[in-house]
């Protein structure tokens, strides 16, 4: 279990730029 938690450890502000960057994908395909 924790090396599951480790390989998916990042930074909130990380975190938020991934799914801004997944937000405006979805956002071009609709």
């Amino acid at each position: 279990m924790n090396t599951q938690k480790e390989r998916f450890e990042v930074t909130p502000a990380e975190t938020n730029e991934v799914v801004l960057e997944d937000v405006k994908k979805l956002q071009k395909e609709i």
